[in-house]
This record gives structure tokens, C-alpha cells and sequence, in this order.
């Protein structure tokens, strides 16, 4: 699971540079990420790409968004973005508003976020599980942080829905597909073996009732995700 997440973001890196260059000569290009394995492997890309991004200058900080916040740098820039990172936050509303404030003038802040059935989901499950490393807050959330701090702020926003078969998550006795894709729904490691029953229950059938519908016999979810962009 944690190389399929790099994977995505690493071609959302690449696939953003690749517009940028056909606009820009040189390109001044921060990495803010905490896990050093993961910034090894971009590191990768970029050297798999360096004719291509030869006017991109890259610039790695192994650290979380607050700790680089912290050090209050004086730059500002054209472009922030997050790209399904938000969850890993720790005072998300916070960060939010201070990343704004960072853009230069007509720059943008951009994130990438869950949002309806998955956003849904996400916050049924924080209501008994609390993880320090995981803020279950979705485009909602986002949008309500930067609103409610910079009322005038220009917002555009683009939701998809992508149908993903659950049927498995509901099957008498569990398969491993399905316990796989319970953990990953809920965030949960082993969620049928850890979480008490009468608890599990409950949040099954919230998912299953109040998150996804039946059609043909099998449970569909539909997966939310919604882009964000402020301008500034």
C-alpha cells in the first residue's frame, strides 16, 4: 500500500511539472516531506527526467509542512500544492491559512482532497478512533478553514466520482480482499480482528446504509474527490 501511494504521487509530480515546463524556462521547485524513503524515490524521477526538467531546480526539506512552517521563511510563491497530503496535517486549519498567506500576488494554493461518500466515511470513523498521524478531514473541512479566515478569498473547486465495487467488505466470514479493503477504507489496520464488534458493526453498516448503494446485487461506493483551488 505505501509504494502504490508513492507511486500516485510521484506521477502527480511529474505529470504537474510536465504542464509547468511547457510555460516556464526555470522553475524553482520545493519538496516538503518527512519520510526519506519517499523523497528517495522521487529523486528518481526527477534523475529519470533530468533532460526533460533541466530548467527545474529542485530543492528537498525532510521535515513535516509544520516544522517547515515554523521556520518562517520569507518566500512567497506562485504555486502550492497538496495533493491528497492534508490527512498527514496535524493543525490543519492552521497550515491552510499560513500556506495562503504564503502565495505571491495571483498565486495558487491547490489541494486535492476526499470528498462526499469518502469524506463521509472518513469522519464516521473519527468519531471513535483518533490517530496523532491522521486528521480524517476532507474538502469540506478545507474549504470552511480558508473561507471562514479570508471571506474574500476567490475558490474554484472541480468533483469526481469514481464507482468502486465494496461487495467483499460485506461477505459472511470476510475474504482477504476484502479485509484488505476494509483497512484501507477505514484506516484501520485489521479492522474485523481489532475493532470490537458491536463497533464494527455500527460502522459497516453506517458505510454500507449512509456511504454506498446496491445495485444488481452488489455495494457500490462511490469515491469522492474534489479539487480546490484559491487564488490570491
Amino acid at each position: 500500500m505505501r509504494s502504490e501511494k508513492w507511486e500516485v504521487r510521484r506521477s502527480k509530480d511529474a505529470m504537474l511539472i510536465n504542464i509547468l515546463i511547457q510555460k516556464y524556462r526555470e522553475i524553482y521547485y520545493k519538496v516538503i516531506e518527512p519520510c526519506k524513503d519517499a523523497c528517495a524515490e522521487f529523486k528518481k524521477v526527477i534523475h529519470s527526467n533530468q533532460a526533460a526538467w533541466r530548467g527545474v531546480h529542485f530543492n528537498f526539506y525532510v521535515q513535516t509542512i509544520e516544522e517547515h512552517l515554523n521556520e518562517k521563511g520569507g518566500m512567497n510563491y506562485d504555486l502550492i500544492h497538496c495533493i491528497h497530503s492534508t490527512y498527514h496535517i496535524a493543525n490543519l486549519k492552521q497550515s491552510l491559512v499560513e500556506l495562503y498567506r504564503m502565495l505571491a500576488d495571483s498565486g495558487m494554493l491547490f489541494i486535492r482532497v476526499s470528498s462526499g461518500n469518502w469524506e463521509k466515511c472518513y469522519l464516521k470513523t473519527s468519531e471513535y478512533y483518533h490517530d496523532p498521524k491522521t486528521n480524517y478531514k476532507g474538502a469540506s473541512f478545507v474549504k470552511d478553514s480558508i473561507v471562514q479566515s479570508i471571506p474574500r478569498v476567490t475558490m474554484t473547486t472541480q468533483y469526481r466520482e469514481m464507482p468502486i465495487n465494496v461487495t467483499q467488505c460485506f461477505q459472511e466470514g470476510g475474504s482477504e480482499n476484502g479485509d484488505k479493503m476494509t483497512d484501507f477504507i477505514f484506516q484501520i489496520l485489521n479492522f474485523r480482528k481489532t475493532v470490537p464488534q458491536e463497533r464494527r458493526d455500527s460502522l459497516l453498516r453506517y458505510f454500507r446504509e449512509q456511504c454506498s448503494v446496491t445495485k444488481n446485487g452488489m455495494v457500490v461506493l462511490y469515491d469522492g474527490e474534489e479539487d480546490i483551488a484559491f487564488f490570491k
